[in-house]
């Protein structure tokens, strides 16, 4: 069994053909996919009605702003674990994300493997975050500034 299998998560991005994509290899991976949603409200009350090990969040999308819909789940499922998924990677949407208290922030640009070992190290309760995110953001890694 590899780390990933049997996980519940929860996909939520406002572009359907990035939501399919991202589906697929986490269903090859043996990953569930407990619930879909197109807009930050739908990530709500999917992990508020499913309680999952895992959000994979878009940053930008309709509805609550990023750092809601974190307050919002942390409060209603506060066993999920919040991955952001985003294709931002300037220096106001990344420390919002992390001012908000998420598990990991991963840029959309990076390779498929990413994504699983992104969410192998959240699912076992470690962080992961893009190497760009870890040099623009040293001193929230215990690195220097």
């Amino acid at each position: 069994m590899n780390s990933l299998e049997g996980l519940r998560a929860v996909l939520a991005d406002d572009h359907a053909r990035v939501r399919g994509g991202v589906r697929a290899l986490l269903e090859e991976a043996g990953i569930v996919v407990v619930g879909e949603g197109a807009d930050a409200t739908d990530a709500q009350l999917l992990c508020r009605s499913c309680q999952p090990e895992l959000l994979l969040l878009d940053f930008s999308m309709p509805g609550p702003h990023v750092s809601d819909t974190v307050a919002f789940v942390r409060r209603h499922s506060p066993t999920t674990r919040i991955l952001i998924l985003s294709a931002h990677d300037d220096d106001a949407f990344i420390g919002e994300a992390l001012g908000a208290g998420v598990d990991g922030y991963l840029l959309k640009e990076e390779a498929p493997d990413s994504l699983l070992e992104a969410l192998a190290a959240v699912r076992a309760g470690a962080g992961w975050f893009s190497p760009l995110v870890r040099r623009k953001f040293p001193l929230a890694f215990g690195g220097e500034g």
